[in-house]
Order: C-alpha cells, then sequence, then structure tokens
C-alpha cells in the first residue's frame, strides 16, 4: 500500500476532508500528475475512495528553483568537518531559491508566502521562464565553454 493512499483513506474513513498534499518535483504539470497518480492508486482497492479524491484532494502545481553549484572537495571537507562524517556527494544550494505553488489552497493554508512563496493563479508562466531564461542560458554557456 502506498503511504499517502493509506493516509488518506484513513480520513475519507473518518468523514475528514483529505489533507493538502504537494509535489516539489520539477515536472511539468506536477500537482495534476500526483493526483492522478494517487487517484488510480485508490481506484485499485476503493472505487469509492478514488471518488472522494477526484472531487475533494486539492494538489497544486508548483515549481522550485534552486541554485545548486557543483559539488568539489572544498564542500566535502566543510561537510565532514561540520558533521564528522564522510558524504561523497553533499549538495549545496546558493542562496537564490523560488517556490512557486498554484494558489488553489484552502483559506487556512500556511503563511508561507512571508517566507518568500509565490501563490499564482499559472505556475506554468514560472516554469516556462525558468526553462527559457535561466536554463536555457545556463546550458548554452556550458555547450560553449566546452567547445572553447
Amino acid at each position: 500500500d502506498w503511504l499517502l493512499v493509506k493516509a488518506l483513506q484513513r480520513r475519507f474513513t473518518a468523514n475528514v476532508p483529505p489533507f493538502v498534499v504537494i509535489s516539489c518535483d520539477n515536472l511539468t504539470d506536477n500537482g495534476h500528475k500526483l493526483k492522478n497518480a494517487l487517484v488510480a492508486f485508490a481506484e485499485q482497492s476503493s472505487p469509492a475512495l478514488a471518488n472522494w479524491l477526484k472531487q475533494q484532494l486539492i494538489s497544486p502545481c508548483t515549481m522550485v528553483d534552486s541554485i545548486t553549484p557543483a559539488t568539489d572537495d572544498a564542500l566535502r571537507d566543510a561537510v565532514a568537518a561540520e558533521l564528522g562524517l564522510a558524504d561523497a556527494w553533499p549538495i549545496k544550494r546558493e542562496a537564490f531559491c523560488q517556490w512557486v505553488i498554484e494558489d488553489i489552497l484552502p483559506a487556512d493554508r500556511p503563511a508561507w508566502g512571508k517566507a518568500g512563496v509565490i501563490y499564482a493563479s499559472d505556475v506554468s508562466a514560472f516554469e516556462k521562464a525558468k526553462l527559457r531564461l535561466l536554463n536555457a542560458p545556463h546550458s548554452t554557456m556550458a555547450y560553449l565553454g566546452v567547445l572553447l
């Protein structure tokens, strides 16, 4: 059994509204894909649960962007010194971070806007900007650098 579906099943059985399920995967249309996967999985064991999820589950689309430089020996050494263990592939993140959430959350949603979350009616516009204005030029510079 899938843990999320089990937890949603418990809420369904208790006649409690489903919790919001948010995907942070960098896939376009990720909220719809996640909801469809949960419904499909629920359908295998409970058509009633699957129908309830189709009608009630909120799973907004999101876009996460964060600059993550390549891992180097200096980072590995810093992590080892700080944590006292060797990590062959630690991940460093620069200060820039953008998290966009489709504005379909309930009124009592967390105050993530105070931490910089952008609520938007159309997440795809942010995805396109990221792919076309950030990722494409970065890739182009890397390819040109290799050629030089």
